[in-house]
């Protein structure tokens, strides 16, 4: 077996990686279980990350939120 010449990387973060890349695309939880080895959805809730996606959406909702209270020009946030 040849190196991968990653010295850092473990094979639990592979796993990790695997994990992810599935969930992002698409294929069921069922499916990740069965090809990384999990038998329970208690072990793949600490594996799966959120996706780019769901962040960038995340970020959007919470400026346009307080995009909406601040008083324009000011930087003031009006009272509700």
């Amino acid at each position: 077996m040849r190196s991968a010449k990653c010295p850092t990387a473990l094979f639990h973060d592979l796993r990790r990686t695997a994990a992810t890349n599935m969930d992002a695309a698409g294929i069921t939880r069922e499916r990740i279980k069965e090809c990384v080895g999990w038998k329970t959805d208690a072990m793949f809730a600490p594996y799966r990350i959120g996706s780019e996606k769901a962040a960038l959406e995340t970020g959007k909702a919470i400026e346009a939120f307080f995009e909406g209270r601040r008083v324009s020009g000011t930087g003031k946030e009006r009272a509700n």
